[in-house]
């Protein structure tokens, strides 16, 4: 692979950025944007319950709903575009990885309909939603669909690397 992958892995309570190159983690840092943060954010401004809030969020991600729901979530996905900028401009990063190829968005908070195109256009980096499965065996992607298994994509990777390592 030329360049590195970036790898964003929204979670509920925190976000992590991660730099990878040839199979080597380059560099990793606070995201500073979790889901839950942005559905309390919702809830409060638009003076709605939580389980709302939710409700909103998975509805409409950052293509519409109401103005000021539009702004909030605008300016969440901004922020988020900051922060990633903000790490890929680390003098440190620039040293072994001239050049971001991709990135992928793993967790809950990644599901946000519209969220890979909104930072393919902020950050003109290719943006997708990770892949939970591309190390399994393919039985595994009957148990739990990938949309649902993207949640999960940390622990799996972590599961996976201590099988392959016997560190059980």
């Amino acid at each position: 692979r030329q360049g590195c992958l970036l790898i964003v892995d929204l979670g509920a309570t925190k976000s992590t950025i991660l730099m990878a190159k040839s199979n080597t983690v380059v560099t990793t840092a606070d995201g500073r944007s979790a889901a839950d943060t942005l559905t309390s954010q919702i809830a409060q401004t638009l003076h709605i319950e939580i389980p709302e809030a939710e409700k909103m969020k998975l509805q409409h991600g950052l293509q519409g709903g109401p103005p000021q729901y539009a702004k909030i979530v605008e300016e969440y996905g901004r922020t988020l575009a900051s922060r990633v900028s903000g790490v890929l401009s680390l003098s440190l990063t620039h040293d072994y990885c001239p050049a971001i190829t991709e990135m992928m968005l793993t967790g809950g908070g990644a599901l946000l309909k519209g969220l890979p195109e909104a930072l393919t256009r902020h950050l003109t980096i290719p943006t997708r939603l990770a892949d939970p499965w591309v190390n399994t065996k393919s039985d595994f992607q009957k148990i739990l669909p990938a949309a649902d298994a993207l949640r999960y994509t940390t622990a799996y990777g972590l599961a996976l690397a201590a099988a392959r390592y016997e560190h059980f």
